[in-house]
């Protein structure tokens, strides 16, 4: 598999949701592609928190999924330098 490939097409197996309801819940807020479908039932039904943030930026989770994980990674480590960067604690924490 090609290092550039997306994060959904890597996917391999879910989380079983702990709470199968809380995660059908999010399947029907975010109505995922067939492919993520099983790791938004899993995700969702394990962590309220994160279920709670793919309701709120759906447009997150699907960038998320679309690119690779080193896009993703390279993304990530960018902000948090720039983030070190500032001087105040409420624009780190941003």
């Amino acid at each position: 598999m090609a290092d550039d490939a997306s994060l959904l097409s890597r996917i391999r197996f879910s989380p079983t949701p702990f709470n199968r309801a809380a995660g059908e819940r999010s399947l029907e807020t975010l109505a995922p592609q067939a492919a993520a479908r099983d790791l938004v039932l899993g995700v969702a039904g394990c962590s309220p928190y994160l279920a709670r943030l793919m309701e709120r930026y759906p447009e997150i989770l699907a960038a998320a999924l679309a690119a690779s994980p080193d896009e993703s990674l390279a993304r990530c480590s960018s902000a948090a330098f720039a983030a070190a960067d500032e001087t105040e604690p409420a624009a780190q924490m941003k």
